[in-house]
Formats: C-alpha cells, structure tokens, sequence
C-alpha cells in the first residue's frame, strides 16, 4: 500500500463523490488517496478504526471469521462503499476484515478530521446516510435472493455482480461455497457445466472470462 497526498487528486476524488465542499484546508491537509494492490489487507477485525474512507476504485471482500475459525464472506464491496463509517458512529474497533480483490483507491479521511472537522458537516452526513441506505438494501436484497433462488442461479448473479469491465473475475471456489452454502465442489461443477454451455472460459488459476453475456443473464434469472 502507498499513498497519494496530491492535493489536486484528493480534490478531483472529493468532486467525484459530490463532496468537494468538505475539502477546506484544514481537512485537505491530511487526506489521503490510499492504493491497494490485489489480495492486500486494508483493515484486520479489531483493529482501531483510524479513518473513515470510502472507495473510488477497485472491488474489496469483507469478511468475518466464523467460531470455529472459517472465513466467511460477508460482501463484496465497489465505489463509492464507505468503510469505517459505522465504527465511527458506534465507537467501536473495525467490525470486518478486508481484503482487496483487485487493484484499489480509497479516499482516506483522518478519524482526527472526522470529528474535529467533519462530525457536524450536512454533506458528510449524508454520504454517509446514503451509505448506509445502500449497505441495507444490499443486504435485504441478497438475503431475499439466497431465499428465492437455487445455486446455479446464485451464481451467475455473483458472477455477473463481480465481473470487471473486460468481463473477467476471479473465482475462488471455496470462499464463494462459504457464502452461497455449500460445498465447493459443487461450486466446481456448477462452472464446469456453465463452461460446457459455453457461458464462461477458464483463463488459468481462478479467473474465468464470460463468452456470452446473455446466457450469463439467463441463468442468472436477470433481464
């Protein structure tokens, strides 16, 4: 991880997000552009919370780690989400741990600025409202999903949620059996069969490649 502290870029990211109104030059100062490699951890369970940051690029995993000590994906996460927005509020350490999918920004706010500056900003309250409303929609809304749908189904809808823009994902058997439960051989045999129907192709390791977007669509039950 490395960080950016261009002032130019930080308020370029801040205009993007419609809060460059909360860039004065006493939060402008320790702002940061955070970027994240794939597969790197950008915040661990329990750690104190030492920002509040919200996702310009890139797809991060949260998860949770089960009592008897599995992993367990708890979502997938793209821009704009925020991260430490909740801790903050509730004063409590980092609920989740997360880990980078891809490459990944984050535009950082000091959890010092936060509450000097920012604690009873109308703008910065209502990102993170709109925040919120959108993690509890998705949760709602996946939650209905694993109730309405098999797994082949399921699937094609991760599959489809969590492509990148060259139709591309990587594909890890046992964490996407932990979140849809069940096993990941099933998993692997659910892809072989969308590999025979000529939806996906295997591009070595875990990334696969979607060849046909419409019968992805179809068996992901989506118009």
């Amino acid at each position: 991880m490395w960080t950016d502290s261009n002032p130019e870029r930080i308020r370029w990211a801040a205009a993007s997000l419609g809060v460059e109104s909360l860039m004065q030059p006493e939060v402008l100062r320790n702002t940061r552009i955070a970027v994240y490699e794939a597969e790197e951890t950008v915040m661990s369970s329990g750690d104190p919370v030492t920002s509040v940051s919200v996702l310009l690029r890139g797809t991060m995993r949260i998860y949770s780690v089960s009592e008897n000590g599995k992993l367990v994906t708890v979502a997938i996460a793209k821009p704009p989400q925020m991260f430490g927005d909740i801790e903050f509020l509730q004063g409590h350490d980092t609920l989740h741990s997360v880990v980078t999918e891809t490459r990944a920004e984050l535009l950082c706010f000091s959890l010092g600025d936060v509450r000097n500056y920012l604690s009873e900003n109308v703008a910065f309250y209502r990102m993170i409202c709109n925040n919120l409303i959108e993690k509890l929609y998705n949760t709602s809304y996946n939650y209905s999903k694993m109730l309405q749908y098999d797994t082949r189904t399921l699937l094609a809808q991760r599959i489809l949620q969590n492509c990148d823009e060259n139709g591309t994902v990587c594909c890890k058997n046992k964490e996407l059996a932990e979140y849809l439960g069940v096993t990941p051989r099933h998993i692997s045999r659910l892809i072989t069969e969308l590999e025979q129907e000529g939806v996906l192709s295997r591009e070595g390791g875990r990334r696969l490649r979607v060849t046909d977007w419409r019968l992805l669509r179809d068996a992901g039950e989506l118009e």
